[in-house]
């Protein structure tokens, strides 16, 4: 009985000491207060945006502290505990800002979106706007990050664009090629069927 009751008061410390990592919605969850209503609703508008174009879910995080875990794992655990992402192609993306321990930005990409968002790159983009956020300027920062995601989106369309275009020329080109040739071809015909005919 009494090494029952030891078992149970053990568990129950790993229960109560593990990580309560709150839910996220789309897009913007402020939990640190660092941002007004009005920006929220700003920030909340251009991830949605960018989730219409690109299918890619990015949600926004602020947080006092991480309660002593790494702020990239942390980054992820919120990702996966409320599947940040198309649950089919796992490309969501969580951008944390952490004020107290841990102080700092992380970027946590999905599976599906490392191929984009390599960890040079978004690294890379938090740097960019950590100066922000030091500052206190926590909605300009966000929005940095926002450009810069939504700048690589747009590079990654744009080349499956102009590749579409090069082909569409390379083929325009096959298709004049053939014709001059034949029509020289043809003219050629012609012109020995005249110098035959002129010989008899």
């Amino acid at each position: 009985g009494y090494i029952l009751v030891v078992m149970i008061l053990i568990i129950s410390l790993q229960l109560s000491s593990a990580q309560d990592y709150p839910s996220l919605t789309p897009y913007v969850n402020d939990f640190g207060k660092y941002l007004t209503s009005d920006q929220i609703s700003s920030l909340n508008a251009r991830c949605q945006k960018i989730e219409q174009n690109s299918t890619y879910e990015i949600a926004l995080v602020t947080v006092t502290t991480t309660n002593g875990d790494d702020r990239l794992d942390y980054a992820n655990k919120l990702g996966e505990k409320s599947g940040v992402g198309k649950k089919a192609t796992d490309n969501g993306l969580v951008v944390l800002w952490t004020q107290d321990n841990e102080k700092g930005l992380a970027i946590a990409v999905g599976r599906g979106a490392e191929s984009l968002f390599n960890d040079a790159k978004v690294s890379r983009i938090a740097r960019d706007a950590r100066s922000l956020f030091d500052d206190k300027k926590y909605y300009e920062g966000f929005n940095k990050i926002l450009d810069d995601l939504e700048a690589e989106l747009n590079t990654s369309s744009d080349k499956t664009v102009t590749t579409d275009t090069s082909t569409d020329d390379i083929t325009s080109w096959i298709i004049w090629i053939i014709a001059i040739i034949v029509i020289l071809y043809i003219i050629l015909r012609i012109a020995d069927n005249a110098t035959d005919g002129a010989i008899l």
